[in-house]
């Protein structure tokens, strides 16, 4: 390929139709979903103004684009204080321009953002974490192993008839994971020693703040930030959105005391978040039997879980694992460009790109 390229450009208005086209071309689906997830990455954020890029971009000498990727920024508490983190998303080249670089310089506009607090890179294929560490960002280290524990759906059916909390049989189930299939030994989750209301929800009220901005999954002090209008933009903010997404919300005295919010894949969901107030896991635990409900009620065949944090890893500490999974069920790298204790950061797969397409 001799055709000669720009450099790396900031995503403007005028070529958002042409940017949705060629992701269509690289990724599949079509140039009008991604113009709706543009308007939900940015337009309908809450966390997105004028002053931050919304991607970037490189055109041939010919003006047609050839590289993007995606700037998607999200409300953040670090160390306590207001931030904004950004994640990128949606990265591809044009497979006639692959292996010119071209992925870099999209990739270092995106990195080189000083007013950004925080820049992480989730879910990324092989290819494109190998480039993000390339560029210079850290994996995130974790205790939990990372891998895929699933919480069984409706294939369990196969047991009988007898009632959950008295299951002690453990069954060898298949699981289909990104084409594979392996095996797990699969087992109830441990009851809760409370029992709690939940509800499916597709709305919050800003009267729901105080409770919202009190749940989370840990005690640390670095997290993404949540409240009624942030929440109703991650969750319901579009069509595609709302009927992809899956929240349960659990009460008690009307206050809402903890959440879990999944995203549909196939005949699967993946957990992005739970979080609940003081980081209690037996509300959390009472979520994840709900959403094991759920998942029966819709014929969803499993839940997949990342144990991202402690109260997590306490809720749901007998499931399903899946030994063998490729790519791994999270990459998680980030750039800081303020300081902060990354062992005191509270990282979901509901930080990245994932949550929002």
């Amino acid at each position: 390929m001799t055709e000669k390229t720009s450099s790396s450009l900031e995503l403007d208005d005028c070529d958002l139709r042409a940017t949705a086209s060629f992701l269509a071309r690289v990724f599949g689906g079509t140039a009008v979903g991604f113009l709706t997830f543009f308007r939900h990455w940015w337009e309908h954020n809450p966390a997105w103004t004028q002053s931050l890029p919304k991607g970037w971009i490189v055109k041939s000498a010919n003006g047609s684009i050839i590289a993007f990727t995606a700037n998607i920024p999200f409300l953040y508490q670090i160390n306590g204080a207001d931030g904004i983190s950004c994640a990128t998303g949606s990265t591809a080249v044009d497979e006639r321009w692959r292996g010119h670089g071209l992925s870099k310089l999209v990739g270092n506009r995106f990195l080189d953002q000083p007013s950004v607090d925080l820049l992480v890179g989730t879910g990324s294929t092989d290819l494109a974490y190998k480039l993000w560490l390339s560029l210079g960002m850290r994996p995130v280290q974790r205790p939990w192993p990372n891998a895929s524990y699933c919480i069984p759906g409706s294939f369990t059916a196969s047991i009988g008839n007898t009632r959950r909390n008295q299951i002690t049989k453990r069954i060898l189930c298949p699981v289909g994971a990104f084409g594979d299939i392996v095996y797990g030994i699969i087992s109830s989750p441990p009851r809760a020693t409370i029992r709690l209301p939940i509800s499916e929800v597709d709305s919050f009220e800003p009267t729901d703040d105080p409770d919202l901005l009190a749940c989370r999954a840990s005690v640390a002090s670095t997290f993404s930030l949540r409240n009624a209008v942030i929440m109703n933009w991650l969750y319901f903010g579009s069509s595609y959105i709302r009927a992809s997404r899956v929240v349960l919300v659990a009460k008690s005295a009307q206050r809402i005391v903890g959440y879990i919010a999944m995203k549909r894949q196939s005949h699967s969901l993946l957990l992005l978040e739970c979080r609940t107030i003081d980081a209690d896991e037996e509300v959390a635990k009472n979520l994840f039997w709900a959403a094991q409900d759920y998942a029966r009620r819709n014929d969803i065949a499993y839940i997949r879980v990342w144990r991202y944090s402690p109260m997590i890893n306490s809720a749901v500490p007998r499931m399903c694992r899946i030994a063998r999974l490729s790519p791994p069920m999270m990459t998680y790298c980030y750039k800081a460009n303020r300081s902060f204790d990354e062992a005191d950061w509270e990282t979901t797969p509901g930080d990245g790109d994932q949550s929002v397409i």
